[in-house]
């Protein structure tokens, strides 16, 4: 289980595009789900920013590794930030498109969660032995998925390194939008 959760950690960033494709393909957006499904994505990639202006970008790297272990900004909130915005980003693009509402959106909850679930308990292994005491207290502390509001320190981040970072995410988040619009055009002019 530990080598397939490695697997998908270096293969994560491809995975979901066959699943973004469909929902492409079967888009049927409404106002109220696409207005919904924006707000989601943009939040979800306003996690993501904070959350590598914080740890950097060793995020994007396709093996598990930490020059240190970050607690503090989003990390302080909840364990796995990133994921929590790739969450929010895949469900708001998923519901943008209303392809097959509900069920793609429900498919897609159940499929991240499998494969994320896997990708944590790979990531926490390699923490757990990089920083053994270091990493059960932040445990102790810090919920994995469910972000708990309390204190944390939120200077220090490095928000244009963030930002820069991000950019991949950014423009396929965008061509994505690009796309959904140009195929509800298309679907109109070719229902006309």
């Amino acid at each position: 289980m530990l080598r397939f959760g490695q697997f998908l950690f270096r293969h994560r960033g491809w995975l979901g595009v066959p699943f973004f494709l469909l929902a492409l393909v079967f888009a049927r957006p409404s106002a109220w789900l696409f207005g919904t499904g924006l707000a989601l994505a943009f939040a979800g990639e306003l996690v993501r920013w904070a959350s590598v202006a914080f740890s950097g970008p060793t995020t994007r790297s396709r093996s598990v590794e930490a020059e240190g272990l970050v607690t503090h900004g989003p990390y302080g909130i909840v364990r796995n930030p990133i994921y929590l915005g790739n969450f929010l980003v895949g469900l708001g693009m998923t519901l943008s498109s209303a392809a097959l509402y509900p069920y793609l959106a429900l498919a897609f909850v159940a499929l991240f969660w499998a494969e994320y679930t896997l990708i944590i308990v790979a990531e926490e292994n390699y923490l757990a032995a990089r920083f053994p005491e270091e990493f059960v207290d932040y445990c102790r502390r810090v919920h994995r998925i469910m972000p708990l509001p309390r204190r944390t320190i939120w200077r220090g981040g490095k928000w244009r390194t963030g930002l820069r970072s991000e950019r991949s995410t950014l423009l396929v988040n965008l061509g994505y939008y690009l796309a959904l619009g140009l195929r509800v055009i298309l679907g109109v002019c070719i229902a006309r």
